[in-house]
């Protein structure tokens, strides 16, 4: 979450005020080698996190439950932002000009929002899941 609030809150307004798409591409090049394989070791030990604490994969679709719920948010953000990274990778950045750095810019803002949501999701955990 940390790398997405930098670029969404510090690089993305000054580059969009700017048009400047070296600034959004300089941030990507650094931050994918460090961000994607984060990604993976999150991706990773939250599953395991997830098995540990609901042993029975087929609960994680019981919404009645509120720590299933935590678990199907983070289920769902992961989705979200695994699409959103594609989508990404194969369309925006590929065609990336001044042009269409604001179409890149309410990317950034969706990414770095589930983002958030999949941190508080993730910090429910410990209190319990969500409570309906």
């Amino acid at each position: 979450m940390g790398g997405h609030l930098v670029l969404a809150l510090r690089i993305l307004p000054a580059a969009l005020r700017a048009r400047d798409v070296a600034a959004i591409r300089a941030f990507e090049g650094a931050f994918e080698t460090i961000g994607l394989p984060a990604f993976g070791a999150q991706v990773v030990t939250g599953l395991w996190l997830a098995l540990r604490l609901q042993p029975d994969w087929m609960q994680w679709a019981d919404l009645s439950d509120p720590l299933s719920r935590a678990i199907a948010l983070k289920l769902g953000c992961l989705g979200a932002s695994l699409m959103l990274a594609v989508h990404a990778r194969l369309v925006l950045i590929p065609q990336l000009d001044a042009r269409s750095l604001p179409a890149l810019g309410w990317h950034i803002r969706a990414i770095t929002l589930v983002a958030v949501i999949f941190v508080i999701a993730g910090a429910s955990i410990r209190v319990g899941g969500l409570a309906p």
